[in-house]
């Protein structure tokens, strides 16, 4: 299933591609969003270099769209730059992904600056949280060190923010950290690691990336009962998720 909702993600950017030729002002925003969901299913799938690819297609599109349409245009611009950074920092690219991530602040500060806040849509309003998020991880993890308590429920905050904005990369990106840093300290059957991990399960499943997802929660379903006991309200949740998953494959195993 995960191979064909790739192949769809590629053949729908596809024929977007060829309708932005066509009429760049009517599709290539189209486009553009479709590159960025090509990001994330090739991320999915641990075609890294080939998320890279599609999310700096998709960042160049957007930075053309705003370089008329500002207003418009340059919250979806923001949101790729982050995407982009975390996908650069997951092939090693760190000096890109610091590039991408001043940029985009660059733009929210510059936004701020002009007063435009009263005319942008809502999204920008998630780009703000985004930043100042971001700086106070930073600061943390400066003064506290990566692993900290604080740290770690700072970088959890983040990454709901990443996800509230559609920024799933990098929620993945943050929670993964997370997840480490709590089993490092809590050890791997903690109620509060076996949250982390739980978490950072829901992510990988809403970017419909079930063959990390599925495991996670198997795993994390049978620390929950040893831990917490089979009738705890997080055994139970797991169990719900694994049903729920179950039953989608079953649909799609019928429909197909």
């Amino acid at each position: 299933m995960p191979e064909a909702v790739l192949a769809g993600c590629v053949a729908a950017t596809a024929v977007r591609r060829e309708l932005a030729e066509a009429d760049p002002a009517a599709y290539l925003p189209e486009l553009a969003t479709s590159l960025h969901n090509l990001s994330i299913r090739y991320g999915a799938e641990g075609q890294s270099e080939e998320a890279v690819s599609a999310e700096e297609e998709a960042t160049q599109i957007r930075r053309v769209l705003a370089s008329s349409h500002q207003a418009v245009h340059e919250p979806d611009l923001v949101r790729s730059l982050h995407s982009l950074s975390s996908r650069y920092a997951l092939v090693g690219g760190q000096s890109e992904a610091l590039a991408a991530r001043r940029e985009a602040i660059a733009l929210h500060r510059r936004r701020a600056k002009l007063g435009d806040d009263a005319e942008l849509r809502p999204g920008e309003e998630l780009a703000r949280d985004l930043l100042t998020h971001e700086e106070a991880l930073a600061v943390l993890e400066r003064a506290q060190g990566l692993n900290d308590p604080v740290t770690v429920t700072a970088r959890n905050s983040f990454a709901t923010i990443c996800q509230e904005a559609g920024d799933l990369a990098r929620a993945v990106f943050l929670l993964e950290q997370a997840v480490t840093a709590v089993e490092l300290t809590l050890g791997a059957d903690h109620p509060d690691t076996i949250t982390a991990r739980n978490n950072l399960a829901a992510v990988y499943e809403a970017e419909g990336n079930l063959v990390h997802a599925i495991p996670l929660y198997e795993e994390n379903l049978a620390a929950s009962q040893r831990t917490l006991g089979r009738n705890h309200q997080l055994t139970r949740t797991i169990n719900e998720r694994l049903a729920a998953i179950s039953a989608i494959e079953n649909d799609g195993a019928r429909g197909s």
